[in-house]
């Protein structure tokens, strides 16, 4: 913005207006600012409890996974066992007959 003054010249007046005034906005945009920061660490917050709940979440299933999995070995061990025995008994069975 540029203002003529009587002989073109600003005055030390002129100019400390000026400059008080570009401070003045300097201080409402830093105000501003410094309430979005606010609004986003209250998000933040809120986002970083949803993200733990979920983490834990999913540590539940990957135990859940992870019994399965060994459920499924030990079954799988006593499985082999019976085969092993039944396959034993039906050499002797059909050996006989």
């Amino acid at each position: 913005m540029v203002k003529k003054v009587g002989n073109g010249l600003a005055t030390k007046v002129f100019v400390k207006k000026q400059i008080n005034g570009v401070n003045e906005r300097i201080d409402i945009v830093n105000s501003k600012v410094n309430e979005l920061n606010s609004k986003f660490d209250e998000k933040e917050k809120k986002d970083e409890g949803r993200y733990n709940n979920l983490i834990e979440q999913l540590v539940g299933i990957a135990g859940q996974f992870k019994k399965f999995d060994e459920e499924r070995v030990v079954i799988a061990d006593s499985v082999r066992k019976h085969e092993d025995r039944l396959e034993s008994l039906e050499k002797v069975v059909f050996k006989s007959s």
